[in-house]
């Protein structure tokens, strides 16, 4: 241990800073040079050495031997003393301390190193023996309690084999059955006892067990397999699913004790994942139907589901499609950084409020849209987000825009009112410039006003608070129809 941290007991200075000088040639660190044993303690705890190397002979009302006595009490810390005067009656009162060395002064640099090696060593030995005899001890304290308790697991687990609601079979290395429960033999058609004992592959048809000897390979080759589904065949001929699981038990010496394997019938699951997967497909055919779009997409924005309307909105096909495109490759790239967000709170589980969003279509074009979404939940999970498209067409918000009392809450011009209105409607800056005779750069001051007015950074912003008044500010009814006019016109 070259890099070990040693404490100096010595109250001469000059012969303690001569062994400092000594162990720090020989690569260990010193940490301090205490010049009483009382100093030493009040060290201790702080600087945590790995070694106390102290002089028998200090002054004070402590000596080194009352030292190395604390410390064998109270510390873990191995103790060397170093002395030029050793008689009889001080080994034997040293002895009682339990040193782990003794230094005869004057010494050299090789003997100090060995003397300490061995100290750090016999004292990690020690240490490292007491640890073992104490877990010793604990295990043998524990043993006798520890085989009541396992006696007492058996007959739980027993008892738990047998009122478990799966089946669990135990067969030996020639496939004989040496235990199943009843709720496995009768699953089947039988007693538990007409089972015991017999070949497992005799209650099975040839397909069967054909099936099975291979998952019996698997598992003697793999020593477990997960969730496996078996044909199974009951006493009156009928046959229906089970999911298996099994793995290897092996004696002390390793080689194979048994087989054990559970089965769960799985009959009413397969009739509702038929269910649930008939249920999704009338979904889609009737989602084909609608004349908004309906989409899904998973976690990683990969989209899952798109139905006829989207793909007719879009310009894709099915093959284009299925080869998977992202949810975010359908809007313009000014737009996907709102989006996203909105969809990082719809995947923690909260529905979104309908939003207006500008989307591409495969040409190029903009599609100006309103987006509603939610969560997808499957087992209390979410699993992705399904939501509905509707396009607004140019002229949508301009049908539905707020009476005068919206601008004069603003306090718009009657030159911005003119600007939101062609706004709404889809047109370009340069369009909106052209139709009211107004220089482009113009147009970009009257819009600068608007946005100070409005506390927004663009035009999007724009409308969704047109879309948020509209809904505080006017009735139900009269938004709903007014959407539906715009779509019946089209």
């Amino acid at each position: 241990m070259a890099n070990g941290k040693i404490l100096i007991v010595e109250d001469e200075i000059v012969i303690g800073m001569d062994v400092m000088s000594k162990l720090e040639k020989l690569g260990y660190k010193v940490v301090d040079i205490a010049a009483s044993a009382e100093d030493a303690l009040s060290k201790l705890s702080e600087l945590s050495p790995d070694l106390i190397l102290v002089d028998i002979f200090l002054k004070g009302k402590m000596d080194g031997i009352d030292l190395a006595d604390k410390v064998q009490k109270n510390l873990n810390i191995p103790v060397v003393f170093l002395t030029a005067y050793f008689d009889q009656n001080l080994i034997e009162r040293a002895k009682v301390t339990s040193p782990y060395g003794y230094i005869i002064k004057p010494f050299r640099e090789r003997e100090l190193s060995v003397i300490i090696e061995i100290a750090l060593y016999k004292h990690k030995m020690d240490y490292e023996l007491k640890q073992k005899q104490k877990e010793l001890e604990e295990l043998n304290k524990n043993l006798e309690k520890k085989v009541k308790e396992r006696t007492r697991e058996i007959l739980q687990f027993k008892t738990a084999l047998e009122e478990a609601n799966y089946g669990v079979i135990f067969m030996d290395t020639e496939d004989k059955i040496f235990y199943v429960n009843e709720t496995y033999a009768h699953t089947l058609g039988y007693q538990a006892s007409e089972m015991t004992r017999k070949g497992l592959f005799s209650f099975y048809s040839e397909e069967q067990k054909k099936n099975l000897l291979q998952i019996r390979d698997i598992l003697r080759k793999e020593e477990s397999f997960n969730s496996i589904e078996v044909l199974h065949t009951r006493k009156d001929g009928t046959t229906f699913p089970m999911l298996m699981n099994g793995k290897v038990l092996k004696d002390l010496s390793g080689k194979i004790s048994f087989l054990a394997i559970t089965a769960v019938d799985i009959t009413q699951r397969k009739q509702m994942e038929n269910a649930l997967r008939q249920n999704e497909e009338m979904f889609r055919e009737m989602a084909d139907f609608l004349p908004a779009v309906v989409f899904e997409f998973n976690k990683n924005l990969r989209l899952t589901y798109i139905n006829k309307a989207g793909l007719e909105n879009f310009g894709f096909n099915r093959s284009e499609f299925d080869r998977g495109i992202s949810i975010l490759d359908l809007f313009v790239s000014d737009e996907r950084e709102r989006f996203t967000k909105q969809i990082h709170s719809v995947l923690k589980g909260e529905a979104a409020n309908l939003k207006q969003f500008h989307l591409l279509k495969k040409d190029g074009s903009a599609i100006n849209a309103l987006i509603n979404t939610s969560p997808i939940f499957r087992n209390g999970e979410v699993l992705g987000v399904r939501g509905t498209m509707i396009d607004i067409k140019p002229f949508f918000l301009s049908a539905i825009l707020p009476d005068d009392s919206f601008f004069e809450e603003y306090h718009f011009t009657q030159r911005e009112k003119e600007i939101l209105i062609l706004l709404a409607q889809s047109f370009k800056y340069k369009e909106i410039a052209e139709k009211l005779f107004i220089s482009e750069n113009t147009l970009k001051t009257h819009m600068s006003n608007i946005y100070d007015k409005m506390g927004v950074n663009s035009k999007y912003e724009i409308f969704d608070i047109i879309k948020d008044f509209q809904i505080k500010n006017v009735s139900r009814d009269r938004l709903f129809f007014s959407i539906l006019s715009m779509l019946l016109k089209d």
